[in-house]
C-alpha cells in the first residue's frame, strides 16, 4: 500500500480511507508498575506531607505561594466550597499577600 494512495472503502455512500496500522510486539516489554501496598512505591513523595492527628480529627499543612491562592478559592469561593464538600474537610487559607500554609 502506498501512503499517498491508501485503500478506499465505501460505506453508506461515503468514502473512507483505510490506514494500515502495524503493531509491533516487544518481547522484553515489562508490565506496568503498580503499587501493591504501603511502602511499595518509593518514588512517590508520600512523606512530603505530614498528617497530624488533633482533637478535631486530622490535619495536614501544605506550603503554597500566595499568587496561587486564587485558584484554590475560585470565583466567589466556589472551588474552595466544592473541595470542602467533596472531601469533607475544612480548608483555611491565609489572607491575600501573606505567605503561609494552607
Amino acid at each position: 500500500m502506498d501512503v499517498l494512495q491508501p485503500t478506499l472503502g465505501r460505506i453508506g455512500g461515503r468514502v473512507y480511507r483505510k490506514n494500515l496500522i502495524q503493531e509491533q510486539a516487544y518481547p522484553h516489554e515489562e508490565e506496568e508498575d503498580f503499587c501493591a501496598g504501603p511502602g511499595d512505591c518509593t518514588d512517590e513523595p508520600c512523606d512530603a506531607f505530614v498528617v497530624e492527628e488533633t482533637e478535631r480529627g486530622f490535619q495536614c499543612r501544605v506550603e503554597v505561594p500566595s499568587p496561587l491562592y486564587k485558584y484554590i478559592i475560585g470565583k466567589k469561593g466556589e472551588t474552595k466550597k466544592r473541595l470542602e464538600t467533596e472531601t469533607r474537610t475544612s480548608i483555611s487559607i491565609p489572607k491575600p499577600g501573606v505567605e503561609g500554609e494552607i
